[in-house]
């Protein structure tokens, strides 16, 4: 059992909880605001900007809204100074604030009633937050966040403003309706493909193309070509399932590649992958198997998992041992947990025989064990949501 939690730890980042309910209310970050407008209209890219309202049908109460901007700007152009200085002045309003520099292995969700955001997807990126008691709702909180890479002399992120039901009323719904949620809500919809091509090829952009299954892609079916720069590429999209995607390599003359590359879109992941001259690997494969895993459970779609991996599910050696399907799927799933378990201890083992007891690396592996029970929470749901079918 110690083995099993010393091993629960690698993956991701601790998750900084905005939990706390506002106790006290001092004044509006009247100061951030503005200066939050200024950069907005400053260095905003509002083409690329989104905004989300819910507005209750039945009382006609605001209860969401989320806005998402980003911005590109010098490090030191004088709005984005004067954003970071009011973040520091005003974060006597609110009753969370919170700074993640570059390189701290945590990071920060807002949730919200119908989700959660996920601002900071690197942990070289720097990060501000402040969560204030809204002035009209009592039962709503205001949360004001930005997030930067670490690009010099050019920095590039995102600001979040989002009104919300306080964090601390959603987790007593939750606890309230547990005996009678069959599945647990998909809290992150982000999908993040971070590419890195090898230095042996020369593609320079890749046609991106999503539907909702393989078979379904076609010519119809890019949405984006995302431009190699340094050799890395990226996409970004919201996804509420699990999709079919495709990349292909665009040569100079706009002739497509022969060759393709199939790949998920899968809610709340970031994949990792390296294109390498006639074939590609995937980083972090373990959680990219884990999570389609665990996301076809939830969505209790019969045969999703033989369709994800092109395998029969009926041939698994499980299922020739007369377990069911839903059984075979949660095994699988559990098995890369427990792959992923095996890398975490070899990490922790490494970074131990490597820095020994210093207070740098106790904090490291201190904010591994919090993600660690993340992992192990995971776990538990996908067991507890399986023993909830049998009678």
């Amino acid at each position: 059992m110690n083995k099993l939690i010393i091993g629960l730890l690698m993956l991701g980042t601790a998750a900084l909880s905005a939990d706390g309910a506002p106790d006290k209310f001092v004044r509006q970050p009247k100061s951030l605001e503005s200066a939050l407008e200024r950069l907005s209209k400053k260095c905003g890219d509002m083409y690329a900007a989104s905004q989300h309202t819910f507005i209750n049908p039945d009382t006609g109460v605001l209860e969401e809204k989320t806005e998402v901007i980003p911005v590109k700007c010098k490090e030191n152009d004088d709005a984005l100074q004067h954003v970071i200085r009011c973040f520091e002045d005003d974060k006597e309003c609110g009753y969370q604030y919170v700074h993640i520099q570059p390189g701290e292995m945590q990071n920060f969700t807002i949730t919200t009633g119908s989700g959660s955001i996920t601002p900071r997807t690197d942990n070289s990126q720097e990060m501000w937050i402040l969560n204030v008691k809204n002035p009209e709702n009592p039962r709503l909180r205001d949360n004001y966040t930005l997030v930067l890479d670490n690009g010099k002399p050019v920095r590039n992120g995102k600001i979040y403003r989002v009104t919300s039901i306080r964090p601390d009323l959603i987790k007593d719904d939750v606890a309230a309706m547990r005996g009678r949620m069959p599945v647990p809500a998909v809290l992150n919809t982000r999908f993040v493909l971070e590419g890195t091509v090898d230095d042996a090829i020369a593609d320079s952009c890749y046609n991106v193309y999503v539907a909702d299954t393989q078979s379904e892609i076609g010519d119809n079916s890019i949405v984006a070509c995302v431009p190699v720069v340094n050799k890395k590429f990226r996409y970004e999209a919201d996804v509420d399932r699990i999709k079919a995607g495709r990349i292909r390599a665009l040569f100079p003359g706009d002739e497509l590649c022969s060759a393709w590359i199939d790949f998920k879109l899968v809610p709340g992941l970031t994949l990792k992958m390296t294109v390498h001259n006639g074939w590609y690997n995937i980083e972090n494969n373990y959680e990219y198997n884990a999570k389609i895993f665990e996301r076809s459970s939830m969505a209790d779609m019969p045969g999703l998992a033989a369709e994800l991996y092109g395998v029969n599910i009926n041939d698994l050696e499980e299922a020739k041992a007369g377990l069911g399907q839903k059984e075979t799927e949660l095994r699988f799933a559990l098995e890369e947990y427990r792959k992923m378990l095996e890398e975490i201890e070899k990490r922790m083992n490494a970074d131990f025989h490597t820095f020994g007891n210093s207070p740098s690396s106790r904090k490291y592996r201190m904010e591994l064990y919090r993600q660690s029970q993340e992992i192990s929470q995971r776990m538990k749901e996908l067991i507890d949501q399986y023993s909830s079918t049998i009678k």
